[in-house]
C-alpha cells in the first residue's frame, strides 16, 4: 500500500511542481487543498501530454527514459512558468474579449485591484486616512489593497491649491496600503500644474 501512495506522489509531483511555479510567479491566491490537488492532476496531464508528444516527435533523446522523472519535472518548471506568463498579463482574455466572449479579465478574483494597477506606471496621489495628500511616480504597488505598500519615487506633499511641497533628500517612499483611501492617477497635461 505504501509503495504504492509512494507511486502516486511521485506521478504527480511534477503537477505540484507546477502548479507551485505558478502561484510563486503570480499573486494569485492559493486554492483549498482538494482544488490543489485537481490543479496538480490537470498539470500533471498536460505534462503526460507534451511528454507524449515530444517522445513521438523524437525531440527527446534515447537515454530519455532513464531519466523520465527529471525531464518531467523540467517540464512542470517551464510548463508554470509559461501558464503563469499568460495569467499574469490580460493578452488571452484580451482576445477572447474581442472575440466577443465574456468581458473576463485574467487577473485573480476578478479584482478591479489588480485590472487598475496592472502595467500603470505614472504619477499619482495618495489620499491619507489623515487628509494629508502625497504624489509621486508609481514604482510599485500593493497586490492587495487590504495589505502591502506603495512604493513612491519623486515624493512630494501637497497642500493648498495642489502646491507641491518637495521632500528634500528623499529617494523614495513606502506608504502603506491601509493607511490610504483614495488613488488618483494623473494625466500628462495635469503632470505638469503639480
Amino acid at each position: 500500500m505504501s509503495t504504492q501512495i509512494i507511486s502516486i506522489l511521485q506521478y504527480l509531483l511534477p503537477g505540484f511542481v507546477a502548479s507551485a511555479v505558478f502561484y510563486g510567479l503570480t499573486s494569485y491566491y492559493k486554492p483549498s487543498p482538494f482544488e490543489r490537488v485537481v490543479q496538480a492532476l490537470v498539470f500533471t496531464y498536460l505534462i503526460e501530454v507534451i511528454d507524449h508528444f515530444a517522445t513521438q516527435i523524437e525531440l527527446i533523446n534515447p537515454w530519455y527514459q532513464d531519466e523520465k522523472f527529471l525531464i518531467t519535472l523540467l517540464l512542470a518548471i517551464v510548463l508554470g512558468t509559461v501558464v503563469s506568463a499568460f495569467a499574469s498579463n490580460d493578452r488571452f482574455h484580451k482576445l477572447l474579449r474581442s472575440l466577443k466572449f465574456p468581458k473576463e479579465h485574467s487577473f485573480p478574483a476578478k479584482s478591479q485591484w489588480m485590472r487598475t494597477f496592472s502595467g500603470k506606471f505614472q504619477y499619482i496621489v495618495l489620499h491619507l486616512d489623515d487628509d494629508r495628500r502625497i504624489y509621486g511616480w508609481l514604482k510599485d504597488w500593493p497586490t492587495d489593497p487590504k495589505g502591502g505598500y506603495f512604493l513612491l519615487q519623486e515624493v512630494n506633499w501637497l497642500g493648498e491649491n495642489n502646491k507641491s511641497i518637495p521632500m528634500e533628500g528623499v529617494e523614495s517612499m513606502l506608504i502603506s496600503s491601509e493607511d490610504v483611501k483614495r488613488v488618483e492617477f494623473m494625466k500628462l497635461d495635469l503632470e505638469e500644474n503639480i
